[in-house]
């Protein structure tokens, strides 16, 4: 979700996927992206016009670059990574949920990984 120029404001996003045929073609960049060097698949939230939706991408993809990211501060044994979108096609049957509903999902997600974030921060 999270982007160079918009943070983790969600709505400020500006990834984008343009529905062409039977692909989106994705455009954008991500970044603070953990150990997505080592995944098989990303999900992406990107801009489908004014909303947002839910794209599973495979790395590696044409058009998709997995870039080194900046040293994680807390956790000295965590990397992060950057996407980088040029032009990427997805196929349209990749698309988590309904279009123009990714934000909705988002939010179911967040919550469990917000609470495993907190639990790690107070535990032992």
């Amino acid at each position: 979700m999270t982007e160079p120029e918009s943070g983790s404001d969600v709505r400020s996003m500006r990834t984008s996927a343009v529905r062409r045929g039977d692909d989106y073609v994705v455009t954008g960049t991500k970044h603070f992206i953990s150990h997505a060097d080592l995944a098989d698949f990303v999900i992406l939230f990107a801009r489908t016009g004014e909303r947002i939706s839910c794209l599973l991408v495979d790395i590696p993809s044409r058009g998709l670059e997995v870039r080194k990211g900046p040293p994680c501060v807390s956790h000295r044994g965590y990397h992060q990574c950057e996407l980088v979108f040029t032009d990427c096609h997805v196929p349209a049957g990749n698309l988590l949920g309904e279009e123009g509903r990714g934000f909705d999902l988002m939010g179911e997600w967040l919550g469990a990984s917000r609470l495993t974030v907190a639990a790690a921060s107070v535990g032992r």
